[in-house]
């Protein structure tokens, strides 16, 4: 397997195209295209740069040498406008699966019987939670969980990237 084919297979793990992967690196698509191809090469920073993006290590995308648990990350599609202005309809976020234990001022996922919503977790004073929309226009969604309650929600992880669908 080459760096090309390691780029590629993990770019699509995490539910992303070429010009998404191009957008995050602020270069063209056709750089990311030479690279799946095996025409070019990235190197140095650039590598480091790619591996973060698709939470894989340098030395894997180089090399072939640590095999990634691409299992561990998610991709969604945002369906609603509930934490916009920041994340809209149509954006991709990736989710980080072992990241379920809530930190202040964090966005994750939590799944809420068969749908998936984005959250704002923001502790209180008191130690409650408090999971909340950032479009003021969905605030009547907002709810507060005692440190108790909060086991009871399934956080399936942080969102850590968000992959505009903004044109």
């Amino acid at each position: 397997m080459t760096t090309g084919t390691r780029i590629r297979d993990a770019r699509i793990s995490l539910g992303l195209n070429q010009s998404d992967l191009a957008c995050l690196l602020s270069i063209t698509p056709q750089s990311v295209q030479h690279w799946e191809s095996d025409r070019t090469t990235p190197r140095g920073k650039r590598i480091e740069a790619i591996a973060t993006i698709l939470n894989v290590s340098p030395e894997w995308l180089s090399f072939g040498t640590t095999q990634p648990d691409l299992q561990e990350n998610l991709t969604i599609t945002v369906s609603d406008e509930s934490m916009s202005p920041r994340i809209i309809k149509g954006d991709k976020v990736l989710i980080d699966r072992n990241c379920t234990q809530p930190k202040d001022r964090k966005v994750y996922a939590i799944s809420v019987g068969s749908d998936i919503k984005l959250r704002r977790f923001t502790k209180k004073i008191n130690g409650d939670w408090l999971l909340s929309c950032d479009n003021k226009q969905h605030e009547q969604y907002n709810e507060t969980f005692s440190s108790s309650e909060l086991k009871g929600i399934n956080i399936l992880g942080r969102v850590y990237m968000i992959v505009s669908g903004r044109v």
